[in-house]
C-alpha cells in the first residue's frame, strides 16, 4: 500500500469539496445520453485516505514494495486486545482478579462477579425448599402456569353474602367463581359435598353490564346469583345459599383484561341487596336432582335390576313415612306404597277409582261346541232260513141245534125256540197246517246322530301374555 508517488501529488489534502447528491451513483463506461464516468480527486483521495487510516490503525508504515499491508492491518486491528482461542480466556486471568470481577459483570452474571456459586437469592430465583412461597404474586402465577387460584370462604345463617368483588371491561372479559360444599355438615348427607359453578360475562358495551350465570349440581349447593354494578367496570357479586354453609373452598379464574377479588368472610344479607341485578340458575340434573316434571314423585318406575338406587324403594306394599316423604305422601295418602309384585298397570276406567285393584279373570263369552255328523244309512241285519213248520192238530168239535115254532093264542102271534132236546150234531172239524216261513231278514234304519263333547281344561295357573319381568320402584322425596 502506497500514496500518490510522483511529482503531479500535492503533499497537503485538497479539501473535499461538498456533496452534489445523497443518492449512490456508480460508474459507468457512457453511453448515448452521458460520456465515460470521471473519477475526480475528491472520490480517490477518499479512498486513499481511508486505506492509509487502515495502516495507520494497524501500526504498519505503508511501504511501496508490499502489496500485503492491507490485510496485515486488518488482522492486526482484529487480534488486536481479543482472546486467542487456544489460550480458553487465560488473558482474562492473566489481568488479575479485578479483570476477572469485571468479565463477570459484563456477562450479567450478578453475584458470580465475585463468587464461584450463587444461590436463589443470588440470581433471583426460587428456592426449592419454599415450594413457591418466595412468589411475589402467587395468584398470576397460578394463573400462568394453568393452575386455578383458590381460598376458603366462611358462610353462616341462610342467605345472601357477597362474595366477590369483580372487574369486568366491556368487550367480552370472563370470571369464573367454583365453590365446593353446600349448607350443611351431617354425616351421611352427601348431597351437602355440592358443588356450584358461577360464571361471569361482561357485553360488548351495547349495552353496558355483564351477565351472571349460576350453575347448581345439588339441593344443597348455591341457590341464586346477582350483582350490583358499584362503578365503572366493578361489581360486587352476590350468591343466594342456605345455613351452616361453613369453610367452602372457592376456586376462581378470569381473563387478562378482567379481576376478581374474592372475600373470604362475605358481607351478609338477609335479603337480596337493593338496588341488585338477578342472574340466571340452571339446575344441572342428576340422579341426585332429577328433573321435577319429568318423572313425577309417586308415579312407579320399571327399573330392570333386583338391587334398588339410592333414594328409591321398591313397590312391595310397604308403609313409609309421610312426614319425611311429603311430596309421596301426595300421591299415597295412606302411606303405603302400593304392591305392584306379579301385577302390570291398567288405565282407570269410567267408575273406577285410582288404586282399585282387580283380580285376574276371562272376559264373559260363550263357546259352540259340534262333532262333526255322520250318516250311517241303512244296515242289514244277518239271515236266517227257518224251513216249513207245521201247526198243532186239534179243533174237533159238535154242535147242539133246535127249532122256531110259531103259536097263536086268541088275537096274539108269538115265536119260540126250542132246543134239540140232546140232539147234536156229529163231532169233527180236526185238522192240521203246514206254514212256510223261509228265510228274511231285518232292516234297521239308523240315521245321522251326534255326540256330547267335552272340553277339557288348559292354560297357565293366572291369565297372562308374553312379558318380560321388571321391579316397579317409586322415588322417595
Amino acid at each position: 500500500m502506497f500514496y500518490v508517488d510522483n511529482n503531479s501529488g500535492s503533499p497537503t489534502m485538497p479539501a473535499l469539496s461538498p456533496a452534489q447528491s445523497n443518492t449512490p451513483t456508480w460508474f459507468t463506461e457512457g453511453d448515448k445520453n452521458k460520456g465515460i464516468s470521471w473519477i475526480g480527486q475528491d472520490w480517490l483521495n477518499i479512498l486513499q485516505a481511508e486505506l492509509l487510516n487502515i495502516l495507520s490503525e494497524a501500526g504498519i508504515k505503508p511501504d511501496k514494495g508490499k502489496l500485503n499491508q492491507l490485510t496485515l492491518s486488518i488482522k492486526a486491528i482484529i487480534t488486536k486486545n481479543a482472546f486467542i482461542q487456544t489460550n480458553n480466556l487465560k488473558e482474562i486471568f492473566d489481568a488479575g482478579i479485578a479483570a476477572q470481577a469485571a468479565a463477570r459483570g459484563h456477562l450479567g452474571l450478578g453475584e458470580l462477579a465475585t463468587k464461584d456459586s450463587l444461590g436463589p437469592a443470588d440470581v433471583n430465583a426460587l428456592a426449592k425448599d419454599q415450594n413457591g412461597g418466595d412468589i411475589s404474586d402467587k395468584k398470576q402465577f397460578a394463573r400462568t402456569i394453568g393452575a386455578v387460584t383458590s381460598t376458603t370462604i366462611a358462610l353462616g345463617e341462610s342467605g345472601w353474602f357477597k362474595i366477590a368483588t369483580v372487574v369486568m371491561p366491556q368487550s367480552t372479559s370472563t370470571a369464573v367463581i367454583k365453590l365446593y360444599g353446600g349448607s350443611g355438615y351431617n354425616v351421611g348427607s352427601f348431597e351437602q359435598a355440592a358443588i356450584s359453578e358461577l360464571v361471569l360475562r361482561a357485553g360488548n358495551g351495547s349495552p353496558v353490564g355483564i351477565t351472571a350465570t349460576l350453575w347448581r349440581r345439588s339441593p344443597a349447593a348455591a341457590n341464586e346469583v346477582a350483582w350490583v354494578n358499584t362503578s365503572g367496570d366493578t361489581y360486587d357479586i352476590y350468591i343466594n345459599i342456605g345455613q351452616y354453609a361453613y369453610w367452602l373452598i372457592a376456586q376462581y379464574d378470569y381473563t387478562s383484561n378482567a379481576n376478581v377479588r374474592l372475600h373470604t368472610r362475605p358481607t351478609y344479607s338477609k335479603k337480596q341487596p337493593a338496588g341488585s341485578t338477578n342472574g340466571q340458575t340452571y339446575t344441572l340434573y342428576n340422579s341426585l336432582m332429577p328433573p321435577p316434571d319429568s318423572y313425577p314423585v309417586g308415579a312407579p318406575i320399571p327399573w330392570p335390576s333386583d338391587t334398588i338406587p339410592a333414594g328409591y324403594a321398591l313397590m312391595q306394599g310397604q308403609s313409609f313415612d309421610k312426614s319425611a316423604y311429603p311430596l309421596l305422601a301426595l300421591a299415597y295418602t295412606s302411606g303405603i306404597i302400593p304392591d305392584l309384585r306379579r301385577l302390570v298397570i291398567k288405565g282407570a276406567g269410567n267408575g273406577r277409582s285410582a288404586l282399585s285393584y282387580e283380580a285376574d279373570g276371562n272376559k264373559r263369552h260363550t263357546h259352540t261346541g259340534r262333532a262333526q255328523d255322520t250318516d250311517l244309512g241303512t244296515k242289514s241285519t244277518s239271515s236266517f232260513d227257518y224251513g216249513t213248520k207245521s201247526s198243532g192238530s186239534g179243533g174237533g168239535h159238535a154242535h147242539e141245534f133246535g127249532s122256531y115254532v110259531n103259536s097263536y093264542w086268541g088275537d096274539s102271534n108269538h115265536t119260540s125256540f126250542l132246543t134239540g132236546g140232546g140232539a147234536w150234531t156229529k163231532a169233527a172239524g180236526d185238522h192240521t197246517h203246514t206254514t212256510w216261513i223261509g228265510p228274511h231278514g231285518h232292516t234297521m234304519y239308523i240315521g245321522p246322530h251326534g255326540h256330547l263333547v267335552i272340553v277339557d281344561p288348559d292354560g297357565n295357573e293366572e291369565v297372562t301374555v308374553k312379558n318380560i319381568a321388571f321391579n316397579y320402584i317409586v322415588r322417595l322425596a
